[in-house]
């Protein structure tokens, strides 16, 4: 090793020496102190749990009813979809939710799109309604795809669950619920 190589590694030694016990002599001695200085360089401490989360399944939803039905007055059909929730997440109980309904053609092609402006507040365990009107007399045997998301129907934050409907008959025909293997980031997709 020369003399002039020596000496750069000395110089780098002590840079390094010189910024570590800088930088440990800022580092704050409680959690409390830790905690704002983490806020202050990166995101606020309590938005991790929902950065990190494993988001689609933070509730599991199930079908309970589904109908496919002539509306009494007016024209047109209306699909009513029932589905039972369970949280999985604790942290979004007694928060604002939201939820997305895709009717889709018997061909995969979507026909409809509807939600809640307002969303709803997701207890521990509950049922939750969703509705829509069709007046194209042509769409027959349409399958609908509902899935809870979060309040700006951005993320989902259930699983989806699709029902195949028959015109006319009081309760779906078939159902599938997903868990989210094979799962689109399409919010209310059929799956592949």
């Amino acid at each position: 090793m020369t003399t002039h190589t020596g000496i750069v590694l000395l110089t780098m030694v002590a840079i390094v020496l010189f910024l570590a016990s800088n930088f440990a002599s800022s580092v704050p001695t409680n959690a409390t102190a830790l905690n704002n200085a983490l806020e202050e360089l990166f995101l606020p401490f309590h938005l991790f749990p929902l950065i990190f989360a494993d988001h689609g399944q933070e509730v599991s939803i199930m079908l309970d009813s589904a109908q496919f039905i002539p509306l009494t007055t007016g024209r047109g059909n209306q699909v009513n979809v029932l589905l039972n929730y369970d949280v999985n997440d604790p942290s979004i109980i007694n928060s604002q939710i939201n939820s997305v309904m895709k009717v889709y053609w018997p061909n995969r092609t979507l026909f409809k799109t509807s939600s809640s402006h307002e969303g709803f507040i997701v207890n521990e365990t509950g049922t939750q309604r969703h509705t829509t009107t069709i007046t194209n007399s042509k769409l027959v045997d349409p399958t609908a795809v509902v899935q809870f998301t979060n309040l700006a129907k951005t993320v989902p934050i259930s699983n989806p669950v699709q029902i195949r409907l028959n015109l006319d008959q009081p309760s779906a025909t078939s159902t599938t619920s997903t868990t989210g293997q094979g799962a689109t980031n399409e919010i209310a997709a059929l799956p592949p």
